[in-house]
């Protein structure tokens, strides 16, 4: 098991709410010269498992596979071009970005989204953890493949990653696989800290209007 996590979750997007959970669902659209089913079938055709996903905190990138080395060094090959040769094709995007709106306007019909959603804006106030990581209609839209490739460049980056490996490897083999997933990234530079969130001073309850029926 390999998971590389990086500082590249929604409170970097910025004034682009959105931004990070786009970028990080797209790498595996197309890498390389692979296009997603190509993608899909080598992992499948080594009974190995790829996952990514974004967060507030983090965006993570992992794979699970047999410590065999004919089936894990062409399992982490891929991952490599994955996490390093993303080539963000324009359909997926288009398609990914729709599937974030319907998922915006399907979040105003449920109870418990409304709620976190306003918590998360009185507990954070101006603090980038008020935002959604799934972004607001507006700021969808107003996302761009450039935007995207700027954010790849800028938090997809060496030194701005943690990679935890769990299984059957000594510590050198282990060294080697790092080597092998970060070595064509570039370095970069690890991003500032967040700011501090500001104290609560008071307690308070909010009553959101939501009819429906059962």
């Amino acid at each position: 098991d390999v998971q590389i996590v990086f500082d590249a979750g929604g409170a970097r997007d910025g004034d682009k709410p959105g931004l990070a959970l786009l970028t990080n669902g797209l790498m595996p659209e197309g890498a390389g010269k692979y296009d997603a089913q190509q993608i899909s079938q080598t992992f499948d055709s080594l009974g190995a498992q790829f996952g990514n996903s974004s967060h507030r905190d983090m965006s993570v990138l992992s794979i699970r596979t047999l410590s065999d080395p004919e089936v894990m060094t062409p399992a982490l090959d891929m991952l490599t071009t994955i996490l390093t040769q993303p080539t963000f094709p324009k359909s997926a995007f288009e398609r990914e970005r729709k599937r974030l709106l319907v998922g915006i306007e399907q979040r105003k019909q449920s109870p418990s989204a409304l709620a976190s959603e306003a918590f998360y804006k009185e507990v954070y106030n101006l603090h980038p953890y008020a935002q959604l990581p799934g972004g607001q209609k507006d700021s969808v839209n107003s996302i761009t493949l450039d935007n995207i490739s700027a954010f790849y460049d800028k938090y997809y980056v060496a030194r701005n990653a943690v990679i935890a490996i769990v299984g059957d490897l000594d510590r050198t083999k282990a060294e080697n696989v790092v080597s092998s997933l970060m070595g064509r990234l570039p370095e970069g530079t690890a991003v500032d800290d967040l700011p501090n969130v500001a104290p609560l001073t008071d307690s308070k309850t909010i009553a959101i209007n939501h009819p429906s029926a059962q």
